[in-house]
This record gives structure tokens, C-alpha cells and sequence, in this order.
């Protein structure tokens, strides 16, 4: 009863409709137009500009939202369903993991701070892979921490290595989980041989996966080692590499963002970054960053309700680390925590892109040591007056999240105009219409040219994936057939032959200054039909029709 309510209460946080999911935020595209694509096509790729390319993200996600397209529709926003179902599993699974470690009241405790953390609840309503990886690594948790006295099957570790290879699929950085557990593995009282045979059986499960990965890899891009970063030439280079001890200091948002150079104040290295998402529980609101990033009026409150939450905590840690040798169950947890934290900083603090949602592998952990935390004060205070009192103050404290997460509307990153956008293009263009436009090619093609003659042609070769690798050589092409502003007598070609020609923009939500729709009016007459006032700026343009320039100009 007690699980099946927290499900309900979460279901009713988490729910978005698929028409919100729809606009793809983020890299939510690299994973949700592949599965759809592999099961209309058979092919797990992305297309653009008539051509098929591999996404730069693994395979995992888009085999884990199979079945939401399968079973509710091939539209992209469907996904959001098998996400959906990933989160309620976290919130049952840190249920279980918080009863093993502290009884029904820690369980309980850890599933509402699970449920109302606002990192989590913000990427359970995204087509991404944060929560799908805290679900398959909150599984692998499950299945491996035992007592001494415990006598698990062997297929349990194959199970959870299995799980632990899937997530290596879902997410590259996951494989680095092998060594926590590993540590999980090799520790208790069994004896050495009993050890290495766990170990052994949970390469079992892992090792599959992995053979899998490498073969896509070889299959896909030449090599077992190249990833879709290499590919797509997001892995760095010279200038910016993919890691740098730079970074600890000097953040690369600004180059990486398209950041003007005047805020880079607001603009933090990774140390001081990640130091601060630590104290806040990585909960990806920024609340005690710059106060440019989070403007609301209820600022203060809020950081003072993530501080209580984040000593919670810290208590619950120490209250394991005091029970190290009595309590087996809390000396796993906490090494899994410790191991964890440390492959995450230690990751991403050399990394040379920046997110806060790189942490939320680690949020349930924070969510079970805040209920242990807890359950370990009202445990100092026996008295029942005062432990209704503890209880009806931290239920009032968990109620303050879900009011932040429902009412406040904490900046999130979503391009929440995409699919009304999309939608309404698609209404005034032809099936044969070409529309020049700087929206992402991948998105582009899903929405206004899948399944009609229209032709996108890029505004200008601006785009950070324009270039790829071909037939495993390091030769580099563009793969935009060409743009409007540098190659206008090709698409006054295209007005020429008869087709209509649109224009699209993002600028009015990018909020960067059009200047290459101003290069491009050079050339020819755009028509405005179609304008739009983000966060009730003045109206801004985003969509028209091109004309030809009369004779003589």
C-alpha cells in the first residue's frame, strides 16, 4: 500500500503529455528519431538533407523507447512514456533500497525526497537518458547489496551485471559503475573463491553488452573505439579538449553556449560549479549560482530549503558511517555513495562541457542518506510528542519542494515553442515547399519534411555536427547540400523552377540577433508572416516567404 501510494503521488507530479515531450529539448532527438526510424526503416539513425547518419549517443535509449512507440504511435513525443515508467521504477526501487537500510519510515522518507527533487522531476518529463540510468543503476544497487548471512543465487550477479551493461549503452560513463561494483562484489565476510565467483558471474552479464557496443562501434564508425562523439566531432580538439584540468577553473560555456562575452561573470569553472551543485543535491536549479540564473522572488526560501535538505544528508552519512562495522547493508551503501560521487566529480570535473543533470546519477543516493539522516534523529528522540512534531515539520518541508517544482517554474532549458512551431509551419507550407531555416537539421527533417517532397536547406553552415567522418578516414565533409547566404544563386535556382520557398528562424527564442536573416534579405524580398513575443519581449519574426528581388535591383 505504501509503495503503490507513492506511485500514484509521483505519476500525478510526473505526468506530461507527450505534446510537451514533443519538443525534444536538449538531446532528446539523438535517441527518440532513431527509434522511430528503426522501426518504420529498420535503421537506427537520424536523418538530414535526404541523407541517413548514426547519432552521436549510444544505442541504449533508443532500444528502451521501442515500446512506447510500439504500443502508443510512432509521433516522437511518445516516448516520454518509457521515461515515464523509468522514474516510477527509481521511486519504488529507492523505496526498497530505503527500507533494507532503515525500515518503512526511511523508504518512505527517501522516495518523497526522491519524488520531490526537482532534478529528477524536470528530466522525467524529457526524452533523455538521466533518469533511464538512475533506474538501471538503482537496479544494480538492489540486486547486489546483501548481509553476510544472505546466500544469493548466482543469477542474481548475472542479472545485475547485465543491467550494469545495458546502462553502459544507455550511457558511456556508466562503465566506469564497474569499479563500486566491483567493491560490492569483493566485500563481506565470504571467502576469496566465493568472491571471485561473483565477480565472475557478473562479467557474465556484463560482458555481453559491452562485445555488442564494440561491435556497433566497428560496424558504425570503423572502430571498436570510436564513439558518435568522434563522429560528429564533439570530441574535442587542440584548442578545446574533451578533458582538461583547465576546466577545474576556467569553464568553456562560453565558446561551447555562443555566450557574449559580457556575461562571463555568470559563467563558472567546473570546481566552483559542481561544488555548488553537491551542496544544492544536484537538483539543477543553480539556486546558489549566479543570481542572474535564478531571478525568482522565492530565492532565498528556496536555498534554505535545499540546505536543510542537503544536512539531512550529511547526517544520514555520518549516521553510516558510525554503523560501518555493525550494519553491512550501510557499509555497502555508503561505498557505493563514496565510489559514486567520486567517479562523477572526478569525470566531470575535467570534462569541457558543463550540466548539472551529469550528477543525477547520484540523486536517489542523496535522497536515501537524507532519509537516514532523518530517521536517525528521530531515533535520538524517543518521546512520540516530538517525533510528530520531527514528522509533520519534514512532511511540511517535502511539501515546500512540490510546491517550488509545480508553481515556481524554474528556468529548465525545454524549447517549449518547438512542436508549436513545427506544427504550424507544416499547416502553411506546400508538400513540395522548401523552407530555409537555422532550426536543427535532425529536427527539421522529422517534423516539416519526413514524408513529403519539401527540401530544407540550411541558413548558414553554423551548425557543431556539420561535419562528420567518412568511411572511417579522418577526411572531413560538410553535409549540408548548401546554404542560403553563402550560395544564394542555388536557391534562387530553386525559386525559379516554380517551388515555393519559405524562411524559419530560431531566432526570437535563441534571443541571438538575426544577423544572417539580414544577410540573406540582401539577396531577396522576405515576406513576414508569421511573428512571435517570447517572455514578453517585443514581436520578432520567425517565419515567411522568400521572394525573388524585382528586376534591376
Amino acid at each position: 500500500m505504501i509503495i503503490l501510494g507513492l506511485v500514484l503521488f509521483a505519476s500525478f507530479s510526473f505526468y506530461t503529455t507527450p505534446e510537451f515531450a514533443a519538443n525534444l529539448p536538449e538531446d532528446g532527438s539523438d535517441s527518440a528519431i532513431p527509434a522511430v526510424n528503426l522501426l518504420e526503416r529498420g535503421k537506427l539513425v537520424l536523418t538530414a538533407y535526404g541523407h541517413d547518419y548514426p547519432p552521436a549517443h549510444p544505442f541504449g535509449l533508443a532500444l528502451l523507447l521501442l515500446p512506447a512507440y510500439a504500443v502508443a504511435g510512432h509521433f516522437l513525443g511518445n516516448g516520454i512514456y518509457a521515461i515515464l515508467f523509468c522514474a516510477l521504477g527509481s521511486i519504488a526501487i529507492t523505496y526498497f533500497l530505503g527500507v533494507k537500510l532503515g525500515g518503512r519510515w526511511c523508504g518512505s522518507f527517501a522516495a518523497l525526497f526522491l519524488i520531490t527533487h526537482y532534478g529528477f522531476w524536470q528530466y522525467s518529463q524529457k526524452i533523455m537518458s538521466e533518469v533511464p540510468s538512475v533506474f538501471l543503476l538503482g537496479g544494480v544497487l538492489a540486486l547486489m547489496l546483501s548481509v553476510p548471512q544472505e546466500h544469493p543465487t548466482g543469477f542474481r550477479y548475472v542479472v545485475a551485471g547485465a543491467i550494469l551493461g545495458f546502462a553502459v549503452t544507455v550511457r558511456y560513463d556508466i562503465v566506469l559503475w564497474s569499479a563500486p561494483a566491483a567493491a560490492l562484489l569483493l566485500l563481506g565476510a565470504v571467502s576469496w573463491p566465493e568472491r571471485r565467483r561473483r565477480v565472475g558471474l557478473c562479467l557474465a552479464g556484463l560482458a555481453p553488452w559491452l562485445l555488442l557496443l564494440a561491435v556497433y562501434h566497428q560496424v558504425t564508425f570503423g572502430s571498436p573505439w570510436r564513439t558518435g562523439y568522434s563522429y560528429w566531432g564533439n570530441a574535442g580538439d587542440s584548442t578545446q579538449p574533451q578533458f582538461s584540468t583547465k576546466y577545474i577553473t576556467t569553464s568553456s560555456f562560453l565558446r561551447m553556449k555562443r555566450i557574449d562575452a559580457q556575461f562571463a561573470g555568470l559563467v563558472e569553472g567546473n570546481g566552483p560549479f559542481y561544488t555548488k551543485s553537491l551542496l544544492a543535491e544536484a537538483d539543477t536549479t543553480r539556486i546558489f549560482g549566479n543570481p542572474l540564473y535564478w531571478p525568482l522572488p522565492g530565492r532565498r526560501i528556496y536555498q534554505l530549503l535545499v540546505g536543510l535538505r542537503t544536512a539531512l544528508g550529511a547526517a544520514g552519512i555520518v549516521a553510516c558511517l558510525a554503523a560501518w562495522r555493525t550494519n553491512p547493508l550501510r557499509q555497502q551503501f555508503i561505498l557505493w555513495l563514496i565510489l559514486s560521487a567520486l567517479i562523477s566529480i572526478g569525470l566531470y570535473m575535467l570534462f569541457f562541457y558543463q550540466e548539472g543533470r551529469y550528477l543525477m546519477r547520484l540523486v536517489p543516493l542523496f535522497c536515501l542518506a537524507n532519509a537516514m539522516g532523518l530517521t536517525a534523529l528521530l531515533a535520538m528522540w524517543p518521546a512520540k510528542p516530538f517525533r510528530a512534531v520531527v514528522t509533520v515539520l519534514v512532511s511540511l518541508l517535502i511539501a515546500a519542494f512540490a510546491f517550488f517544482n509545480w508553481q515556481m517554474g524554474f528556468p529548465s532549458g525545454n524549447d517549449l515553442h518547438l512542436l508549436e512551431v513545427f506544427t504550424y509551419v507544416t499547416r502553411q507550407m506546400e508538400p513540395n515547399a522548401v523552407v530555409v531555416t537555422n532550426f536543427d537539421p535532425f529536427r527539421v527533417d522529422a517534423y516539416l519534411i519526413h514524408g513529403t517532397k519539401r527540401l530544407a536547406v540550411p541558413l548558414v553552415r553554423e551548425r557543431g555536427g556539420a561535419s562528420v567522418f567518412v568511411k572511417g578516414s579522418s577526411t572531413r565533409t560538410s553535409f549540408e547540400p548548401f546554404d542560403a547566404v553563402e550560395d544564394p544563386e542555388s536557391l534562387r535556382e530553386l525559386l525559379h523552377s516554380g517551388r515555393p520557398v519559405y524562411w524559419l528562424i530560431d531566432n526570437p527564442w535563441s534571443g541571438r540577433p538575426s544577423v544572417e536573416l539580414d544577410a540573406l534579405q540582401r539577396s531577396f524580398r522576405l515576406q513576414v508572416l508569421a511573428t512571435a513575443s517570447p517572455n514578453g519581449s517585443d514581436e520578432q519574426p520567425y517565419f515567411g516567404r522568400v521572394h525573388g528581388l524585382p528586376q534591376g535591383r
